[in-house]
């Protein structure tokens, strides 16, 4: 109920009493995020430190700002520890101009950190804040903009990071997050010996999703079965499309109300219908399937039901 009341709001200034039970919905998947992502990125932008450097990012793009331009350190200090702004970045895509701006400049903002900082220094919440908005970039497909000298300073730290890898260097936390925030983790040669280190919370998490997942979904590919060819040209640049992007990418399924049988559910969705009593038990076919969410509800559903789910893209169905 609280979803349903929430998802049509939108918020013109902060109201702090909400914040609390807004960032347990996201965190606890009261929903599927896609409903609570839209005002939970209004009220957290709502936040008057958030919302200040929201303000000073739109007054200068597209120049991307740094350092004291874009944050003092008492705000940057107090955004990085923003709960609710963290759980957003580590959800869904957020789909949201105002905060595309703030955290593609912020993304910017880090390759400067690292460039002039101590980049093993980073305080717990500030390594948080960055290791979110590397996973929210690899969520939602790297789809941030960015300037050539940007990239090429980015794939310059990425280069960097893979011979600090090859050679069992230190390895800055913050050159990970950084390095993230551009390209997935796994995508570095020999990034399996990230996961044989200790790192902080947050780092750990980035790895979960941007390693071991990964490597996970790339083993699971060979037991996937194929039931037909695929030969057709649409079919095949479909196929091209979502094996390179299997989009949308999604984090976890809440947990959806089950019902006895398949028979019961259609006998109370359709009331006026004619449905006949079957087998004990019937057979979903989810054609085109995707990433699987909706399959997964499905399948979660019907306790009596054998789901069988079908895509062209073995990256989405992996």
């Amino acid at each position: 109920v609280f979803v349903d009341c929430l998802k049509h709001m939108r918020f013109a200034t902060d109201v702090p009493e909400l914040r609390a039970i807004v960032l347990r919905a996201l965190s606890e998947r009261w929903a599927r995020p896609e409903k609570l992502i839209g005002p939970a990125a209004e009220l957290a932008k709502r936040n008057p430190v958030v919302a200040a450097c929201v303000d000073r990012v739109a007054k200068a793009w597209p120049a991307r700002l740094t350092g004291d331009d874009l944050w003092s350190p008492a705000q940057q200090s107090a955004l990085c520890g923003d709960p609710l702004l963290r759980a957003l970045l580590e959800t869904a895509p957020v789909c949201d101009l105002d905060l595309e701006r703030f955290l593609t400049t912020a993304r910017f903002a880090l390759l400067a950190q690292m460039r002039t900082a101590m980049p093993g220094r980073a305080d717990e919440a500030t390594l948080a804040f960055h290791c979110a908005l590397a996973r929210q970039c690899f969520i939602n497909e790297y789809i941030f903009a960015y300037e050539d000298d940007e990239i090429e300073e980015a794939k310059g730290f990425t280069q960097s990071l893979g011979e600090a890898i090859a050679a069992s260097g230190d390895l800055p936390p913050l050159w990970l997050a950084g390095v993230g925030c551009y390209a997935p983790l796994h995508a570095l040669s020999g990034s399996a010996a990230l996961l044989e280190k200790t790192w902080p919370a947050a780092v750990e998490q980035l790895l979960i999703q941007q390693v071991k997942e990964p490597l996970e979904e790339a083993r699971d590919r060979a037991s996937i079965p194929a039931l037909t060819a695929i030969e057709d040209s649409v079919s095949l640049a479909v196929k091209e499309q979502y094996e390179e992007n299997p989009y949308p990418r999604w984090i976890d399924a809440p947990a959806a109300a089950t019902f006895d049988t398949f028979e019961s559910y259609l006998r109370a969705a359709l009331p006026f219908a004619d449905i006949r009593g079957g087998s004990a038990s019937c057979d979903i076919l989810v054609a085109g399937c995707g990433t699987g969410q909706h399959a997964i509800d499905v399948a979660q559903r019907s306790k009596d039901a054998r789901v069988l789910a079908i895509d062209l893209s073995l990256a989405s169905l992996s």
